[in-house]
């Protein structure tokens, strides 16, 4: 099976680099969960071809934070994504 990387950082609306839980579900069925390192980084693997919504979360002090959801075609080898709230 062939496989798209999907890369990229989740960051604070003032550029902060955050810690947070992302998502990524298909349009097509299935998926995945990573944690970001402390520097915000992530990277997740998923079958090449369709899309593919991703969002990033955390509680900070009991208040939920949450992205935007983003939209990926996952039509190359490697796709690289930020991630704001």
């Amino acid at each position: 099976m062939q496989l798209t990387t999907i890369s990229g950082v989740v960051k604070l609306d003032n550029g902060t680099p955050a810690e947070a839980m992302v998502w990524a579900w298909s349009e097509k069925g299935g998926s995945i969960n990573v944690k970001t390192g402390q520097n915000g980084v992530f990277s997740l693997q998923v079958p090449f071809g369709g899309q593919w919504h991703l969002g990033a979360g955390r509680d900070v002090s009991n208040f939920p934070y949450k992205s935007s959801e983003i939209i990926v075609d996952a039509d190359k080898a490697s796709i690289s994504v930020e991630l704001v709230w």
